[in-house]
């Protein structure tokens, strides 16, 4: 009885897990607009599915052909659904610890009429701006601790960027501690109507949110800090 089952059900779970993997496969260029959370799922179904399918084609007696086809294909791709779900597990710690922290709509960006770029200080004390980076919007910490413009992974990806080609050899020091850094070349960074071209930055592995550091702030006449906002004047 047991075995008969096995042997119905191992093509059919290996197939509905194959379909979870797939629409995993189909999520990677959107990951930036598809929630963490709902990656791993798909990575989770994928992944117990086609364990399970191994385990039935261990205890189905009958076909030997078809049955080690069927534990190959779940066997090979259960590996790739693992892999999947070791990267969108560290991405949902990344959005749970990260997602919640920064500014409201009303401490972003004003702009005066010389050009000068306001930013009123957020409640957790810092300065945030958004800028269009390649034709996608971020949102940056002014970070003048920073050397340099820095992604993190979900920025990175949603502007564009192939984080799985880069090279992350670079150890930096983050709020949430070390990690490990890819240089890139950002081709546009806009800022306000202020526009920079092929500015050398870094793409974060691990977490913190994306900050805009002294490679571009260097390049305003002033910066001035007053009545809790942040000047900057070009």
């Amino acid at each position: 009885m047991l075995r008969r089952l096995a042997a119905q059900s191992t093509f059919a779970l290996v197939f509905f897990g194959l379909g979870f993997l797939v629409l995993r496969f189909l999520a990677w260029p959107f990951e930036g607009s598809v929630a963490a959370p709902t990656r791993l799922l798909m990575g989770s179904m994928a992944g117990l599915l086609l364990t399970i399918a191994f385990i039935a084609t261990a205890i189905a007696g009958r076909d030997l052909a078809r049955r080690n086809l069927a534990a190959w294909v779940s066997v090979g791709a259960a590996f790739i659904a693992i892999a999947f779900v070791d990267r969108d597990y560290d991405a949902w710690q990344i959005e749970r610890v990260w997602g919640d922290a920064g500014p409201g709509s009303d401490y972003l960006m004003a702009a005066a009429a010389d050009g000068s770029i306001i930013l009123n200080r957020s409640p957790d004390g810092h300065y945030y701006i958004d800028a269009d980076v390649n034709g996608g919007s971020v949102t940056f910490l002014v970070d003048t601790g920073a050397s340099m413009v820095a992604l993190d992974l979900v920025d990175a990806r949603a502007v564009g960027i192939r984080t799985q080609n880069l090279d992350f050899m670079l150890p930096v020091q983050t709020a949430a501690g070390q990690a490990m850094a890819a240089p890139v070349i950002i081709p546009t960074l806009d800022l306000a109507g202020h526009r920079f071209e092929n500015v050398p930055g870094v793409v974060i592995q691990g977490g913190g949110r994306s900050l805009l550091g002294m490679s571009i702030l260097n390049q305003f006449d002033g910066l001035e800090i007053r009545d809790d906002r942040l000047i900057l004047r070009r």
